[in-house]
């Protein structure tokens, strides 16, 4: 069992783009959807969003109770503003360019 299963998810989005410095980040999430219309924000590698309440630890992790958003547009906001906690040098436009698709 790992959390795709039990969310059933059916796409992800991942947010692991280059820092600002033009480094790879030390951790990244993914914008994970789930089948009911739900999305959920799983750490992808690293720990640097383990502080963040509701974010799964890792795709095994099923003891975290995750934060449901209702769209991709709001599961975006909300992990494109832990990346700005953790990298406050990141553009805003990098969020508005991902949500024009």
């Amino acid at each position: 069992m790992n959390v795709h299963l039990k969310y059933d998810t059916i796409d992800h989005y991942h947010f692991d783009w280059l820092t600002p410095a033009g480094d790879y980040p030390n951790s990244a999430v993914m914008l994970v959807g789930c089948r009911d219309g739900r999305w959920i924000i799983v750490q992808e590698f690293g720990n640097d969003y383990s502080c963040f309440e509701g974010v799964l630890k890792n795709g095994d992790d099923l003891n975290t109770e995750p934060k449901f958003y209702s769209d991709l547009e709001s599961v975006a906001v909300a992990a494109f503003g832990m990346m700005k906690q953790i990298y406050p040098q990141y553009e805003d436009n990098t969020l508005a360019q991902f949500l024009a698709g």
